[in-house]
C-alpha cells in the first residue's frame, strides 16, 4: 500500500480583512480541517502540519495563534501519526510544501497538499486522488491540481515560442505556454526527487524570479510592469513555471468530481474556478460529490454563509470567473 503523507499549510495570523461576519472564525481554520479528516474515511499514512514562525506584536495576535494552534485534543483522535514543524515563513504554502518534501526525506510515497482552509468533503479522497494521478501520469511523473490557470498570451510570447519551436535557443522562455496550479497539489516521490535533482534550492530560484519576465509574469501584471494581485500568486505562478521548466507536467483534477469551489473573503464571493462563468448557486447541490471543499461551505456554516453572499450587493465577483 502507497504510504500516503497528508501535507496541510497553515498560518496562525488573521491577515484577511472584511467587514462581514466570518462563519467559522477565522482562528478554527485549522481545527475544522483537522475535524473533517477525522470525520471522513481515509488511509493516510500520516499528516504534517507546517507552521510558520510568524511575528506577533500584539495581545490579540497572541490570543488568535494560540487558539489556531489548540489541536493536541484533536491529534490525539488520530490513530496515524500526526507531525507538526516548525519553519520559516516564506514563499507562501508552496514553501511550506517544499518544507513538507525534504522533512518527509523519501518516507512517504505520495503526497496530498493542501491549505488549511480547504475541508476534506469525501470519504476515500485519497484513493481517488492517487489513482486519478496515476492515470493521468503514465510515466509516474507530475502534478494534479485543483484548478489550473494558464499562463498569459502575447505577442511577444508567441514570437519566442515559435522561435524555440524552431531553434530551441531562448531557454529562459517556456517551449509552451504553461500550465499555473492552484492551492491543492498532489504529487509523488518520483517528481519530488526529480525536482531536487534539477534545483538546489527550490524557494530561493522562485523568489529571484525577474517579474519583468513577461512570458512568466503577464499573467498578474498590469500595463506598467506592476505585479497585481496577491502575493501568493506570485508563488503560484513560479513554482509552476519551475515545473515547466523541467518538463514537470501539471493537469487538473477532473472537474465532474472536484468542483472547485472558491471563497473570495475579501468580498465574501462565491465562485467556481473552474467552470468559467457558472453561477455558483445553481451548483450547491454538486457540493456532497466534491472532494475539498472552502471552509466555509461545510454544511454547519454553509446556511449562514449562502444567506450572507446573496444579500450583499457590491459583490463585483459574483458568479463570475
Amino acid at each position: 500500500m502507497l504510504k500516503v503523507n497528508y501535507v496541510i499549510a497553515s498560518y496562525g495570523k488573521n491577515v484577511r480583512q472584511t467587514k462581514y461576519q466570518k462563519f467559522p472564525p477565522p482562528d478554527q481554520t485549522l481545527i475544522e480541517h483537522l475535524k473533517s479528516l477525522l470525520e471522513f474515511q481515509n488511509n493516510l499514512y500520516k499528516i504534517t502540519i507546517l507552521k510558520p514562525n510568524i511575528d506577533i506584536y500584539d495581545n490579540q495576535q497572541k490570543l488568535f495563534y494560540d487558539e489556531y494552534y489548540n489541536i493536541n485534543n484533536l491529534i490525539k483522535q488520530f490513530d496515524i501519526k500526526v507531525e507538526i514543524f516548525e519553519t520559516k515563513n516564506e514563499c507562501y504554502s508552496f514553501g511550506q510544501f517544499i518544507d513538507a518534501f525534504k522533512i518527509d526525506d523519501g518516507e512517504s510515497d505520495f503526497f496530498i497538499c493542501t491549505e488549511d482552509d480547504f475541508l476534506i468533503n469525501r470519504d476515500n479522497f485519497d484513493d481517488y486522488l492517487y489513482k486519478n494521478y496515476y492515470f493521468l501520469f503514465k510515466n509516474n511523473l507530475g502534478v494534479l491540481t485543483n484548478h489550473v490557470n494558464k499562463s498569459s498570451y502575447n505577442l511577444k510570447n508567441l514570437f519566442f515560442y515559435i522561435y524555440n519551436i524552431f531553434f530551441k535557443r531562448f531557454k529562459i522562455y517556456p517551449l509552451n505556454f504553461f500550465n499555473i496550479l492552484e492551492g491543492i497539489i498532489v504529487i509523488n516521490k518520483q517528481t519530488i526527487l526529480y525536482l531536487f535533482e534539477n534545483y538546489d534550492d527550490i524557494k530561493l530560484e522562485m523568489k529571484k524570479l525577474n517579474i519583468k519576465n513577461n512570458s512568466i509574469f503577464g499573467l498578474f501584471k498590469n500595463k506598467d510592469n506592476e505585479f497585481i494581485g496577491y502575493p501568493g500568486g506570485y508563488y503560484q505562478t513560479a513554482i509552476s513555471y519551475l515545473f515547466n521548466k523541467i518538463n514537470i507536467p501539471i493537469k487538473p483534477m477532473d472537474k465532474n468530481l472536484q468542483l472547485t469551489f472558491w471563497w473570495d473573503e475579501k468580498n465574501d464571493s462565491l465562485r467556481i474556478l473552474n467552470r468559467q462563468n457558472a453561477d455558483p448557486l445553481k451548483y450547491l447541490n454538486k457540493i456532497e460529490s466534491t472532494y475539498f471543499i472552502p471552509i466555509q461551505l461545510k454544511e454547519k456554516y454553509k446556511k449562514e454563509n449562502i444567506a450572507k453572499y446573496k444579500t450583499i450587493e457590491d459583490t463585483f465577483l459574483k458568479g463570475n470567473n
